[in-house]
C-alpha cells in the first residue's frame, strides 16, 4: 500500500500557489513604471473635478519594514515554514498567526510627500480614493479591516475623498459572507478583482470621470481596472509603482522560524531588528 506522502504534498501545493501568485499577466493595457511618485506629479497637477484618482494602499501608500509583513516571501521560505509549522495548514491558525502580523507589525509611508500630494489632489477637487484587495469584514484578532486599516492611514495623515457614502455591492461575488465595500473613500475588494470593484462603485454612482489614474504594484490589478476603463470607455494612465521595492531587505532562515514560534507560542510579534539582536544573543551563549 502506497503511503501518502505530507511533505511532497505541501511542496506541490505551494509551487502550484507560487506559480498563480508571482506569474504577472500580459500588458494588453499600457503601464508606466514609476519608482516615486514625483514621477507623476505633472500629470497630477493638471487633474481637475472630473478626474478620477485610484492609489492602492500597501506596497504603494504604506508598507512594512519587517519582512514577514510585506509578504513577499519566496516560495522556497513558504515551505520551510509549512514543514516546520504544519499547523497553518488549519484555516482557523492561519488566519490567527496573519492577523497577529497584520496587527502588531509596524507600517510606514513609503514616501512620507504623498500625504502632501493627496491633499494638493482633494484641494484641486480631485475625487481620490483607496483601492485596495484587503478583506471587507474581520480577519482573526482584527474585528474590522476596513474600519483598522482607514484609522491607521488617518493616523498618518491620509484621508481620502467621502463624497460619496459607505457602499456594499451585492452585485458581485461574497468572500467569507462578505461583499466588496466602500467604506471611507476605501474601496475594499474583499479578494475580488480590483476592475469589477471599480465598475460596481462607478455603475452604481452613475460616475464617468473624464479621466482615471490608477497606481498600484500589482501587473495583475493594472490590467484588471485597465480593462474596465476600456469598457467604461474613460481614458486611463496606468502607474505600476515600484517605489515600496526599497523595502526589498530579507532575513535569515533560522531568524524567520524564531520570529514564527514566537508569534505561536505567545501571540507576539518580534521586528526584524529584535529578532535579529535575539538570535545573537542565543549563538554568542552557545
Amino acid at each position: 500500500m502506497k503511503v501518502f506522502n505530507y511533505h511532497l504534498f505541501l511542496i506541490i501545493c505551494s509551487l502550484i500557489a507560487a506559480i498563480y501568485f508571482f506569474h504577472e499577466p500580459k500588458s494588453y493595457y499600457p503601464v508606466q513604471d514609476i519608482t516615486s511618485f514625483e514621477q507623476a506629479i505633472d500629470q497630477l497637477k493638471q487633474c481637475d473635478e472630473n478626474t478620477l484618482v485610484l492609489f492602492d494602499v500597501d506596497d504603494v501608500l504604506i508598507t512594512s519594514p519587517d519582512y514577514i509583513a510585506r509578504g513577499h516571501l519566496s516560495w522556497r521560505l513558504r515551505i520551510r515554514l509549512l514543514l516546520t509549522f504544519p499547523e497553518l495548514l488549519k484555516e482557523s491558525v492561519a488566519e490567527l498567526i496573519y492577523s497577529l502580523v497584520w496587527q502588531q507589525a509596524p507600517r510606514v509611508l513609503i514616501e512620507p510627500q504623498v500625504v502632501r500630494i493627496i491633499d494638493n489632489l482633494k484641494q484641486q477637487g480631485v475625487l481620490v480614493i483607496g483601492l485596495t484587495s484587503m478583506e471587507s469584514g474581520g480577519y482573526g484578532v482584527i474585528s474590522s479591516m476596513p474600519f483598522w486599516r482607514a484609522d491607521m492611514l488617518k493616523d498618518m495623515g491620509i484621508v481620502f475623498s467621502q463624497q460619496y457614502p459607505n457602499q456594499v455591492y451585492k452585485q458581485l461575488p461574497a468572500y467569507r459572507d462578505n461583499y466588496p465595500i466602500l467604506f471611507e473613500g476605501i474601496l475594499c475588494c474583499n479578494q475580488q478583482p480590483k476592475g469589477a470593484v471599480l465598475a460596481a462603485f462607478l455603475d452604481d454612482n452613475n460616475l464617468r470621470p473624464g479621466h482615471i489614474i490608477f497606481f498600484d504594484d500589482s501587473m495583475r490589478n493594472l490590467q484588471s481596472v485597465g480593462k474596465t476603463c476600456v469598457e467604461h470607455n474613460i481614458p486611463c494612465t496606468l502607474f505600476k509603482y515600484r517605489g515600496g521595492e526599497r523595502f526589498s531587505n530579507t532575513l535569515d532562515t533560522s531568524s524567520v522560524i524564531k520570529q514564527v514560534k514566537i508569534l505561536i507560542n505567545e501571540h507576539r510579534w518580534v521586528s526584524d531588528q529584535n529578532i535579529l539582536l535575539f538570535v545573537r544573543e542565543v549563538y554568542s551563549m552557545s
